[in-house]
């Protein structure tokens, strides 16, 4: 019960938006104690189910929290793909970027709407910037590079 209790917490807390670096963190004491575990369940069979089930649990939990950041990550970059589009059609055909996004038909709100709040564009000297903030990681940013047309995470 303990395992479950504890598997389940770590993984719920880094399941939310922006706290996968407790993913990591956890990893630092999962890894090695589930090393030993195997070892010890080798070494002392009475202990091999429940010393691997254990492991398993806090294997399949974490994995679960760090898929459901990968998720989070993709749709969030699939809901906002379509402005970034928007952006680049607009520059083709007028050869600047437009000086708000209504120029595209989206406005600030479906963009926050669509990346999750903190997140803007601005157009400053012919140079658009399009930037919302990680989903995965506190501090960082995804950042469009309209000269590439892909999607870059800017480090903090």
């Amino acid at each position: 019960m303990p395992t479950l209790l504890g598997a389940g917490t770590v993984s719920l807390v880094s399941a939310q938006p922006q706290l996968a670096g407790f993913i990591a963190l956890a990893c630092i004491f999962v890894v090695p104690w589930s090393f030993y575990s195997i070892q010890r369940s080798i070494w002392r069979p009475q202990e091999r189910g429940l010393r691997l089930f254990k492991v398993c649990v806090w294997v399949s939990l974490l994995g679960i929290a760090a898929l459901v950041h990968v998720d989070r990550h993709i749709s969030t970059q699939a809901k906002v793909d379509p402005i970034a589009a928007a952006i680049n059609k607009y520059i083709d055909l007028n050869g600047k970027c437009p000086a708000e996004l209504a120029q595209v038909g989206y406005s600030t709100e479906a963009l926050r709407a669509a990346a999750g709040g903190l997140s803007f564009y601005h157009c400053a000297d012919g140079n658009p910037t399009l930037v919302y903030i990680s989903t995965y990681q506190v501090f960082e940013t995804e950042a469009y590079d309209f000269k590439k047309r892909v999607w870059r995470h800017d480090y903090d």
